[in-house]
């Protein structure tokens, strides 16, 4: 059995795979596979793909599979992982060379299910846009020790897994829908006995420049909502929603009432189609966070740009959403 299996879905990224495959194949942990799942790619990420196996067939396993998400490619991955534990690595993005090992000594040290790292934020350029490093007062602890965890750190692809303690838990990803890695990682989070953190950031998380959303996709954002409800489900089955529900609630706001709306406002869209969506949202919010304008985390964990835009939203300000992020994006260039 490897230390670590590496989960890389792709889908039309010939652009960036290379890039990605070498900062794995460079780790200095060694004992380590890398399952590389092509999710119907049209380009040339699979001829990429199979170089890679050429040059290093004892480390690359090759899956292809008709296209179905992002979600169905990591399912299909970690069916194919052998390994003690489990990454998810997307393929546009890259990672240090010591993250394998750093993330595994932590894990092995602490007996832990789950070991956290933390995040770069780059640009095409590779320039970094700023760091993310996570620090909880130690080394070891879980969830209902350390609440910040479920507040700051719900990405999958700066961790590892513990094989057996996925399949215990019968984690799998949602298939054909955004969000899908939300549900996944609040459940993962709030199974976990123990978790780990290396305060070090290790993974390169490439902010890519996007196509414009448009009417085609623009409903999807309300996926996140499907996420929301899964989660919410998984607490009551389990006795948690109480005990949780102001992180949950938290991460509602942030993440529904907060992102997803100001991706609709951001959308080049029908406008009634966009009042709809954002209608759905809030009445979504209101009907299962009656009081969530007043959640206890708004102080300590919302930025003032977040606030900002949450007053706005609550008067409906939506055009003038719009052109703060439309100005964002011009001094950025």
């Amino acid at each position: 059995m490897v230390k670590v299996s590496v989960v890389v879905p792709v889908y039309n990224v010939e652009k960036y795979l290379a890039k990605c495959l070498q900062s794995l194949i460079g780790q200095t942990l060694k004992d380590i596979e890398i399952v590389v799942v092509n999710d119907g790619s049209a380009d040339g990420s699979q001829k990429i793909a199979d170089e890679f196996k050429e040059r290093y067939p004892e480390i690359i396993k090759c899956v292809v599979k008709e296209n179905g998400g992002l979600g169905s490619a990591r399912n299909a991955g970690l069916e194919r992982a052998s390994g003690e534990y489990i990454a998810f690595i997307d393929s546009d993005d890259y990672v240090k060379a010591d993250m394998l090992e750093r993330l595994y000594d932590s894990a092995k040290k602490h007996d832990s299910d789950v070991a956290i790292g933390g995040i770069i934020y780059v640009d095409e350029n590779g320039d970094v846009l700023r760091e993310e490093i996570f620090s909880y007062g130690k080394e070891c602890f879980n969830a209902d020790e350390t609440r910040d965890v479920l507040l700051s750190s719900i990405g999958v692809c700066n961790k590892i897994y513990r094989a057996d303690f996925l399949r215990k838990i019968g984690a799998k990803f949602r298939v054909q829908k955004w969000y899908e890695d939300f549900d996944f990682i609040i459940k993962v989070l709030l199974s976990a006995q123990r978790i780990s953190v290396v305060e070090d950031a290790f993974y390169y998380y490439l902010q890519r420049q996007g196509s414009i959303m448009n009417n085609s996709n623009l409903i999807r954002n309300l996926e996140i909502l499907e996420a929301l409800s899964e989660t919410l489900k998984f607490c009551k089955e389990r006795n948690l929603l109480e005990k949780y529900y102001d992180e949950i609630e938290f991460l509602a706001l942030l993440h529904a009432y907060s992102a997803a709306s100001v991706r609709i406002i951001n959308a080049d869209a029908d406008k009634k189609d966009k009042l709809l969506a954002l209608e759905e949202i809030k009445s979504y919010m209101d009907k299962e966070f009656k009081d969530f304008k007043n959640n206890k985390y708004i102080g300590s964990h919302l930025s003032r740009n977040k606030k900002i835009v949450m007053r706005l939203l609550d008067l409906k300000l939506y055009t003038l959403i719009g052109l703060m992020f439309k100005a964002k994006r011009v001094l950025a260039r």
